[in-house]
């Protein structure tokens, strides 16, 4: 007697499962085009979307003083005296050069408190009263923080520079400023 291997067959394929099959992967290479060329379409979207940087326009001059009338140091500023331009700030700036500040004007004396969304570059917060005695100085803040930073006490000014700035030019709590607008 011999024996012999029985093989299984493996069944065929129908001409109409083959065709199934077939528009299947058709159908899911279709899906997956869509999505690559959607995605394509919003991210080129969004780069022309994308505004340009802000960039500094001279408003004036400010001039810092210790409490003894010695005068510190001379910066451009950026004067910001709307509720747009406030909210605006230094966000989106990727750099500031030293000698150039942003000065926020309100409208009566409060307690100002700020914060660092979307602002790119640390700075040095310092808030002023009405007669431009800087009252309280947040140095070297961290960008993109929503840690609130208020005032000591009730003022109309605020005074933005590059971090490092109050430190480097002995800048003080008491200390005062005086500016001119172009």
């Amino acid at each position: 007697m011999s024996k012999r291997k029985q093989r299984t067959r493996r069944p065929v394929a129908s001409a109409a499962h083959k065709k199934k099959e077939n528009g299947s992967r058709f159908f899911i290479l279709l899906i997956l085009i869509g999505i690559l060329f959607l995605g394509g379409v919003y991210f080129y979207a969004q780069s022309r979307n994308k505004k340009p940087e802000p960039q500094f326009q001279k408003h004036g001059e400010l001039t810092f003083y210790r409490a003894d009338s010695t005068k510190i140091k001379k910066i451009d500023i950026e004067i910001a005296a709307t509720t747009a331009t406030r909210m605006q700030g230094l966000m989106y700036r990727s750099s500031m050069d030293e000698d150039k500040g942003m000065l926020f004007i309100f409208e009566k004396p409060e307690v100002q408190s700020f914060w660092m969304r979307n602002t790119i570059i640390s700075l040095d917060i310092m808030f002023a009263d009405e007669n431009g005695r800087i009252v309280t100085i947040y140095e070297n803040t961290t960008p993109y923080s929503e840690e609130s930073l208020p005032a000591s006490k009730p003022g109309i000014y605020v005074i933005e520079t590059v971090a490092g700035f109050a430190e480097k030019y002995g800048v003080t709590e008491g200390a005062y400023f005086e500016h001119i607008k172009n």
